[in-house]
């Protein structure tokens, strides 16, 4: 990890700890508003999530970080819309960020960092996803090291996610 990398894991830290938000377990079938995020290579776990929710009939709303391409969707930002330590500045991801969600899903089995400091710094009451990195910002993480696929991915956010809101009751 070089210098600017380094500086901008201890930026994101910094700033991580400022965001106020509450954790929160809630009814599954009650979310109110639902955050997917989801890096450009996940487009098929994109799919698959999309169609889950509308067939529950939940509210969500997704954020794609595209990398260097931007693909023309409505709800992306890549690389050009990086401030210099990669921490996204378009107002997408600004309105994104600052949503309050009852749950975020990163969905992404794509390391990223962008992707790292939406999820950080999401504003979201449970936040769940995967990550490699000795930075965790997830309230729930779920280890797929073993199987990198972004529907394998969803299906055990998913799954764990029921388990929790049962549990909970």
């Amino acid at each position: 990890m070089n210098f600017r990398e380094k500086y901008a894991h201890k930026r994101l830290e910094k700033k991580a700890q400022r965001v106020g938000r509450k954790v929160e377990l809630f009814d599954f079938t009650k979310a109110k508003k639902i955050g997917i995020l989801w890096h450009i290579d996940d487009e098929h776990g994109f799919s698959y999530i999309t169609q889950y929710f509308k067939s529950s009939g939940l509210d969500f709303t997704s954020l794609c970080y595209a990398g260097k391409n931007k693909e023309g969707g409505l709800n992306q930002f890549d690389d050009k819309d990086l401030n210099w330590l990669g921490f996204p500045k378009s107002d997408i991801a600004k309105t994104f960020i600052n949503t309050e969600f009852s749950l975020l899903m990163n969905i992404s089995a794509v390391n990223s960092f962008p992707l790292q400091v939406v999820t950080a710094l999401s504003r979201a009451k449970f936040k769940c996803g995967w990550t490699n990195s000795p930075n965790n910002y997830f309230d729930l993480l779920i280890d797929v090291s073993k199987n990198t696929d972004s529907v394998y991915l969803i299906k055990q956010q998913l799954f764990y996610i029921k388990q929790l809101t049962i549990n909970s009751k």
